[in-house]
């Protein structure tokens, strides 16, 4: 390209001319890409697929009065549209060849993953896959598409042929489907696109763990020499403030958004695992962090964030509430328990049950039987009411 930023009208070329001169010549099927600004100049840039004949206009809202069939442009109306800085074109160029290639082959309500790709589907498919990309890269474009009022028909011709298809088992995309065969290609292009969701969030979770991990060994080593060299030095500050003592952390070795299983260790991820999200075993359950939900008969976590519910549940730090039918224990409780019998070391929130311990609490017992070790407002034993201070 030799055209000018200063010199725009002498040295570009109008969009309009070229479909002129095109539709002159007699051709039925045109398409046309511009690599080129269509809101304004500057260093961003806009890249524009005409399909069908020819458009009118250059900016989205004319299009759609035109007698094209199909309109794809690089981004919205007053949306920018960015080079690639991973490659040698921009981000709607990258997608519109990687969509060519296949990867926009059955996108669509309408598509079929049969080896071709087709201008509905390459027109599908382009507006998620520039938007997350994009995003990903911390840029705001989205590929956007109009319908004219071209031939409808015409969307359906072939582009190009998917490369993960082998072109003898291809079957042509203007063959009619038999009996049954459109709702079994859709089910097998949702599985496919099942896979590929749960393969991106698996690379996703992959590189998220393996970041943590780096980040927490580093930081932890330090920490950990610290407490082994003068454990009982800490543990007596701890006990002359009044403060929570230190305790080991667990080690962790990976991570997931949900836990399932019967019980440990016959669960779907380890007990070292931190889980973000619902857990639930069928007899019993434990991970050393858990934030979220976790829920079995009996329910265990060094550390819980969230709810604890089951019949039997402890923990030795909870966040949140922590509800056993028979038994809530908990070393330091940021919350309440509401269960049979609670009992805990430190409590900062309430115990509610029908037997209650404590050996401190900084707020209130309810239940018909309450013990509390220190600082009990009403006494050490109390029926139905105790504080704590």
């Amino acid at each position: 390209m030799d055209a000018s930023l200063s010199r725009l009208k002498e040295t570009g070329i109008l969009v309009s001319s070229l479909i002129k001169t095109l539709n002159a010549r007699g051709l039925r099927k045109v398409v046309l890409a511009v690599d080129a600004c269509c809101e304004q100049v500057a260093t961003t840039k806009g890249l524009t697929v005409v399909g069908i004949a020819g458009a009118s206009g250059g900016n989205g809202t004319a299009a759609q009065s035109g007698d094209a069939a199909l309109t794809l442009y690089a981004t919205k109306a007053g949306w920018y549209s960015y080079e690639d800085k991973n490659g040698r074109n921009g981000v709607f160029t990258r997608f519109m060849l990687a969509g060519l290639s296949g990867s926009a082959d059955g996108a669509g309500p309408s598509g079929l993953r049969d080896g071709f790709v087709t201008f509905s589907e390459l027109a599908a498919w382009l507006p998620d896959a520039t938007a997350s990309y994009a995003l990903d890269q911390g840029l705001r474009q989205q590929a956007v598409s109009y319908s004219g009022a071209g031939d409808i028909s015409t969307l359906d011709v072939t582009v190009s042929r998917s490369a993960s298809i082998p072109a003898s088992i291809a079957a042509p995309s203007v063959a009619a489907p038999a009996a049954g065969g459109a709702a079994a290609d859709a089910a097998d292009a949702s599985a496919d696109n099942i896979h590929a969701f749960i393969s991106a969030i698996k690379e996703k979770v992959n590189t998220a763990v393996a970041e943590s991990m780096k980040k927490e060994n580093n930081g932890s080593k330090a920490a950990e020499t610290a407490a082994q060299e003068k454990p009982a030095q800490q543990a007596d500050q701890g006990r002359q403030s009044g403060a929570e003592p230190p305790t080991a952390e667990p080690a962790v070795n990976g991570f997931s958004i949900l836990q399932f299983g019967l019980f440990t260790p016959i669960q779907a991820f380890p007990s070292d695992y931190v889980i973000y999200g619902p857990s639930v075993g069928v007899i019993q359950t434990y991970n050393v962090k858990v934030f979220s939900l976790q829920a079995a008969l009996i329910a265990g976590a060094s550390t819980m964030g969230g709810i604890q519910t089951g019949l039997i549940c402890t923990a030795d730090r909870m966040w949140g509430l922590q509800a056993g039918a028979l038994v809530n224990h908990g070393n330091n409780v940021y919350g309440a328990q509401v269960g049979f019998i609670n009992t805990a070391d430190r409590v900062y929130g309430a115990q509610i049950g029908l037997i209650n311990t404590a050996r401190e609490l900084k707020g209130v017992q309810l239940g018909f039987i309450n013990v509390l070790e220190k600082r009990g407002l009403l006494g050490n034993f109390m029926f139905g009411l105790n504080i704590g201070y």
